[in-house]
């Protein structure tokens, strides 16, 4: 999950990138003069780097590979360090460029697996092996997809790609075959710059780590299979307006989608694209700028343009118990593999007691939210309140009038992290009885990498 900064976007001319990595454990941004990489929880810098710029300098897109010291870097800025066709990866301990692919047209987007590269163009999506020479192995032409939209399921069980379609508002879904690699990238450990990525030059040592180390190889990432799925894509009529973001739960087997109107976020099934949930953030368009599943994927954070935050409660029964599941209305349509079905529900709400997030809110076996006011402008202590509707949902006032992403701590169950285009992270905990709290407001910019933990 991650976001382009333009100069109306931020208040700090320097940010051109903010995106986490697959994990939620790090974030990386890109800047006029380089790139640097931090730690979410506790907040730490763990890289800094600058560019010559008699070279280029700009960085306006980054994908990291989990914690390990492989970056994918697109160029930006004023004064690009990478043309805009050319989509490199970085090696954090060599500092350097070790693989570079070249587009016919502009990339809007890369995104990293352990045994694939995909690019995303404004008009297609091209997936790569994952070694010194990569070999094209799959591609799908797309819809106009200038901001780059495409989330990988990083599950070795589950090699997914979800992009947009050829059509407005439809969603591609493709398994990209499973290679059997050989790298270990456990979550625990792995971390950015405790590896070793090689391409015939000898490797080098690096500090700023955090906990355990693991070394990989660019020649062992994909040893051998060039295998892609031999199946072509399914497809979900998501919505009827253009997509504004989409994103997979931790395994893959759930899909969340919100379109440039930005009223409505559908969650999907993979496996058979049956629509499980239909969550309303508002009624007046706003541009979605994330969605995030926690790791447990029974929450979901949504952040948009107008400074909100909206944490929506997904129940465990509606998401195993599909079938009962009636929800939006005859034009939301669903294909998948040339099947389409349309689903209504004009029940009444029923209220039931759960464990966990407060309360939970059925309506013929669909979910509704707790909506909690939260305002953070006055003070770190935030008030709540609930209310029981089709619209319910946790709603987060940020501090910020910039654009912002949200998601869950990867180390502590009830804490959002919240970075902005202006370079501020804000760190909020939240609890069951409906107490929420603002831990830390920084700005990560004035950070160094001998600074003190938040």
């Amino acid at each position: 999950m991650c976001m382009r900064v333009s100069p109306t976007d931020s208040g700090n001319s320097g940010i051109l990138f903010v995106g986490f990595n697959q994990d939620y454990g790090c974030f990386a941004v890109g800047m006029q003069n380089g790139f640097r990489i931090f730690n979410c929880d506790p907040l730490k810098q763990l890289e800094r780097y600058e560019f010559d710029i008699r070279d280029g300098t700009g960085v306006g897109y980054m994908e990291m590979l989990f914690r390990t010291n492989l970056l994918g870097i697109l160029g930006g800025g004023n004064h690009s360090r990478l043309p805009s066709n050319v989509a490199c990866l970085w090696d954090g301990i060599k500092q350097q460029f070790v693989l570079e692919i070249t587009c016919a047209t502009d990339v809007r987007g890369i995104r990293l697996r352990h045994d694939r590269i995909i690019i995303i163009l404004v008009n297609a999506v091209k997936v790569y092996t994952f070694s010194p020479s990569p070999q094209l192995i799959f591609e799908s032409n797309t819809c106009s997809n200038p901001s780059g939209l495409c989330y990988v399921c990083q599950s070795v069980d589950n090699p997914l790609v979800v992009f947009p379609g050829r059509r407005p508002g439809v969603v591609s879904l493709v398994h990209i075959g499973n290679t059997g690699s050989n790298v270990n990238l456990n979550n625990n450990a792995n971390n950015y710059n405790s590896g070793n990525i090689t391409n015939n030059n000898s490797n080098t040592t690096t500090n700023n780590n955090i906990g355990s180390t693991n070394t990989i190889s660019i020649n062992t990432i994909c040893p051998s299979s060039t295998n892609a799925t031999n199946m072509p894509p399914r497809q979900i009529i998501a919505h009827e307006n253009p997509l504004a973001s989409i994103t997979l739960n931790r395994d893959g087997y759930l899909l969340a989608t919100a379109s440039q109107k930005g009223t409505l976020i559908r969650i999907f099934s993979t496996k058979d694209c049956t629509l499980l949930h239909e969550l309303r953030r508002g009624t007046s368009q706003a541009t979605i700028t994330s969605l995030s599943f926690n790791k447990d994927s029974d929450l979901l954070c949504v952040t948009s343009e107008r400074g909100t935050a909206h944490i929506f409660c997904l129940t465990k029964d509606s998401l195993t118990n599909p079938r009962n599941i009636q929800i939006g209305s005859s034009s939301n349509s669903i294909s998948s593999s040339g099947n389409n079905s349309n689903t209504s529900s004009n029940h009444s709400p029923h209220l039931t007691k759960s464990s966990g997030f407060g309360i939970k809110n059925k309506l013929h076996g669909v979910p509704f939210f707790m909506l909690l006011e939260i305002s953070t402008f006055s003070s770190g202590k935030l008030s709540l309140r609930s209310l029981f509707s089709t619209t319910s949902h946790v709603r987060c006032v940020l501090e910020t009038k910039f654009k912002a992403i949200c998601a869950f701590s990867s180390v502590s169950p009830d804490t959002l992290i919240v970075l902005s285009a202006d370079g501020s992270y804000y760190k909020y905990t939240f609890t069951a009885n409906g107490t929420v709290t603002r831990v830390t407001f920084v700005n990560f910019l004035d950070f160094y990498d001998d600074e003190t933990d938040f």
